[in-house]
């Protein structure tokens, strides 16, 4: 299992300093790392909108655990940890078809909702799978979200995103993953 984890790209979630995430997202693209950090609308006094990370201090990328491991040995990127799984003190993997769903709706920039991890924690839903519409095939818990249903996707206990609201003939139910 290990040796398969460090040759197979996987999803992995890596803490970035807070003074210098931005210049070492930038050296993990440069190095043909595939990147993703969410956004989401902050407003001024003023009410103009700008993009800022959902996520910060965290980002998501995509390579095998041997390049990022040789890559985090250079300077630029000394201070880049992990996000650790608390059960198996490993790194955290997240799984395709997760992130995949992550992403779709982390990409809906307007209309998605971020639960931090307290509130990310605090329901269990049934796990769905979206069947019509523009989130089609996205897969996470169905649950109500500020009088919303909604489809959840959570990203270990870490973040959870909620899409807009999805009629209840638009889902099926799936069997949970353990």
């Amino acid at each position: 299992m290990e040796q398969q984890e460090e040759e197979n790209e996987q999803w992995y979630l890596l803490r970035l300093s807070a003074a210098h995430g931005a210049a070492e997202r930038r050296y993990l693209g440069e190095h043909g790392v595939e990147t993703f950090m969410p956004k989401r609308y902050a407003h001024t006094e003023d009410g103009k909108r700008y993009l800022v990370s959902a996520l910060r201090g965290y980002c998501f990328v995509h390579s095998t655990r041997q390049q990022l491991d040789d890559l985090k040995r250079a300077t630029q990127l000394a201070s880049v940890r992990y996000a650790m799984d608390a059960a198996t003190g490993r790194p955290l993997l997240i799984e395709e078809v997760q992130m995949d769903s992550f992403m779709r709706i982390a990409s809906l920039t307007d209309e998605v909702l971020y639960l931090d991890a307290d509130r990310a924690t605090a329901k269990r839903g049934e796990m769905v799978r979206v069947t019509s519409g523009p989130l089609a095939g996205i897969e996470g818990e169905y649950l109500r979200v500020r009088s919303n249903r909604c489809v959840v996707v959570r990203i270990a206990d870490i973040v959870a995103v909620a899409s807009p609201y999805i009629a209840p003939e638009c889902v099926q139910k799936i069997e949970a993953k353990d």
